[in-house]
Parts: C-alpha cells; sequence; structure tokens
C-alpha cells in the first residue's frame, strides 16, 4: 500500500485559497408550477371598470306543451324573460422583489442578474396563487383595514348552487360521477372538463368505463392512463389539480371532483400582472409585481362539484 505524504504535502485538503470551486450553472427546482385552472377558463372580454365585477344571466321557461286555436285572438300572458346580475370581488395580489445592490453587483452562479432571476421566481409564484385563489377564496368584500377576496369557484359551488354533493366519506363511483354528469345536463350546462387531485384520477382511471387498455406508440408499453373518459353524457377531458382541498386526514380523506363548463367561466382583470419598480427607500432593487382580478363563473348553475369522497383504495 502507499503511504500518505507527510502532513498531507502537495494534495488539495491543505487550506488553498486558489482552488476554484465547482459550481454547475444549472439550478435544479421541483416546486410544482402547473396550473390548470387558469389555462382552462379564458378572459372576460367584457370591460372591468370597478371592484365589484357584474354580469348577466337569464333562464327560459321550461319547455311545456304549446298550442293555440285556428283564427283565434291573440293574447298576450307571458311576462318577460329579464336577466338578473350576478357579481363577484376583485381581489389584488401581488408579491414583493427585493435586492441589496451589493448582491446584484456581486457574481452568481448560473444567474447573470439575481433580480431578474427573482423576478422571475417571483411571477411565477404569483400565477400559482392566483390559481390557488380561483378555486379556493373566500368572498370578503373588505375594507379599510381587509383586503378584498374573490368568490372562489369551490365555495361558489358550495353555498351558491343545486349542483354540489357532500359524500360524507363515501366511496366514489362511476355511477356517482355520471349521475352528476346527468344533472349538469338537466340543465342545460355543458361540463366536458372536471378537476381532479392525483389520487381521484386514479379511480377514474380504474372505471370500468374506460378499462380498456392501449399500446404506447413511441415505446410499446402497455399503459392505462385516462386524460379523457367518454361517458353517457360526452366526452369530458380530466385535469390534474393541486389546488383542490381534502376533509379529514390520513388514508381516506375525503376528495373533491369539479365539473366545469368553461365557457361560462373567466378570469376578469381590471389590472394585468405587471412589475413596478417602486421608491428608492433603501440600498437595494426593489420591485412588487401586482395584479387586480375575479372570476368570472357566468351561470353558477353552469359547474358542478362533490367533495368528501373516499378514493377507495
Amino acid at each position: 500500500m502507499p503511504t500518505a505524504p507527510p502532513l498531507g504535502a502537495g494534495t488539495h485538503y491543505l487550506d488553498n485559497s486558489t482552488i476554484v470551486t465547482d459550481v454547475t450553472d444549472v439550478i435544479f427546482q421541483i416546486t410544482p408550477e402547473d396550473c390548470p385552472f387558469f389555462h382552462l377558463i379564458g378572459d372576460t372580454p367584457a370591460n372591468v371598470a370597478a371592484p365589484w365585477h357584474q354580469w348577466q344571466v337569464r333562464d327560459l321557461v321550461t319547455r311545456q306543451s304549446n298550442k293555440a286555436m285556428e283564427g283565434g285572438v291573440y293574447t298576450f300572458t307571458s311576462t318577460m324573460r329579464l336577466p338578473t346580475r350576478q357579481g363577484n370581488v376583485l381581489q389584488i395580489l401581488q408579491k414583493d422583489v427585493r435586492v441589496s445592490r451589493t448582491n446584484q453587483a456581486i457574481s452568481h452562479y448560473g444567474l447573470s442578474s439575481l433580480k431578474a432571476d427573482q423576478t422571475e421566481a417571483k411571477l411565477t409564484e404569483l400565477k400559482t396563487d392566483i390559481e390557488h385563489n380561483l378555486l379556493t377564496a373566500s368572498l370578503n368584500t373588505g375594507g379599510t383595514q381587509t383586503a378584498r377576496e374573490m368568490y372562489g369557484l369551490l365555495q361558489l359551488i358550495q353555498t351558491a348552487t343545486s349542483l354540489y354533493t357532500n359524500g360524507s366519506a363515501a366511496t366514489f363511483t362511476e355511477d356517482l360521477f355520471n349521475g352528476m354528469m346527468e344533472l349538469s345536463w338537466g340543465v342545460g350546462a355543458e361540463v366536458r372538463d372536471v378537476l381532479v387531485d392525483g389520487r381521484m384520477k386514479r379511480v377514474i382511471t380504474n372505471f370500468s368505463g374506460n378499462a380498456a387498455r392501449v399500446i404506447s406508440a413511441d415505446g410499446g408499453r402497455l399503459v392505462n392512463t385516462i386524460d379523457q373518459y367518454e361517458g353517457d353524457f360526452g366526452l369530458v377531458n380530466l385535469h390534474k389539480s393541486r389546488d383542490l382541498p381534502t376533509v379529514s386526514s390520513g388514508a381516506s380523506l375525503g376528495r373533491w371532483i369539479v365539473g366545469v363548463d368553461k365557457t361560462h367561466a373567466n378570469k376578469a382583470w381590471l389590472r394585468p400582472v405587471v412589475v413596478r419598480e417602486t421608491a428608492d427607500i433603501a440600498d437595494s432593487d426593489d420591485a412588487i409585481a401586482v395584479c387586480e382580478l375575479t372570476l368570472e363563473w357566468g351561470n353558477p348553475l353552469a359547474h358542478w362539484g362533490m367533495n368528501n369522497f373516499w378514493s377507495g383504495f
């Protein structure tokens, strides 16, 4: 066996300040950035001009027998089908960026500008915050000491529609799923998109109606991943959402399933996302990323929700 040099002579183990640190320019980030509901719904074409955004909804008389006498005298007994208003509160969302001028001036591995990097990171966080609030925010009209908060889709479904089912920890089944699709079809909604969490996505994948397996064209692998479900009321797209809350805890978490008619849902912006430099009040480069928007859900009955279901496995 070779012998060690005396006192580590000639090795890099000695205190040697000339050694260049070996650090890659790649930054590995795993935090999820997907925002399926944000991308699913559109942006309202209407002008948003006040902190309370309103739109109009209307229904028609239910189908009925209709017959008239030949040569009969006209009578006018029906009432006008005038619209009513729905509304939601605009919410301000923001992220701050602060980088000291010293930190901006020095070099960083993988970053040509620390401020630009931090601004990009904060904008990504802001987008995921928008997604979270579009789904889960609770209505608050705000005040001088209270921030305004929009009415998120899940809160709307639970409190303002008849198309909501609390499963009370029951097992979620294909029959329950199609039953809710039938109810929404009955009121005239065109639900073609469904939000689920990862566990409920697996449950729907195992529905008997989706039992056919397909061969992946790229690798010849046998797979059984269903991103679409075709049932009695048409084809629906399944979107895995990270912002659907759960009830209770443990292996039998009560879970959400949300049906969306995206022709009724929009993001209503008073102020789109902008990054503004703030006043020079410190030895730092400061900025605020800010936006103001709300959820425009159209007719509340265009969407349905079920929660507190056990996944069944």
